[in-house]
């Protein structure tokens, strides 16, 4: 649907796991996630399911908008025809 919209521009970004951290918060399903997923980042085909720090994320988001290339790779974006 979004694709077929009137949307000027719009980017979809398509992390994993998300590494985060939140003072006095501790999840332990996610610390396990990220703990398994981690070797994806040095095995080749593996590596966009690595885990990925929200900073990252954020960082890609502030580059694309600037026009820029984007730290975080995986990431999908179109819009409207001008």
């Amino acid at each position: 649907h979004l694709k077929n919209s009137n949307i000027l521009k719009w980017t979809i970004y398509r992390p994993s796991v998300l590494k985060r951290k939140i003072e006095g918060e501790f999840r332990l399903a996610e610390r396990i996630g990220e703990w398994l997923m981690a070797p994806f980042q040095w095995i080749p085909g593996l590596r966009r399911f690595a885990p990925v720090s929200t900073r990252l994320i954020a960082k890609s988001m502030l580059a694309r908008d600037q026009q820029e290339d984007a730290p975080y790779p995986y990431w999908e974006e179109g819009g409207r025809p001008s």
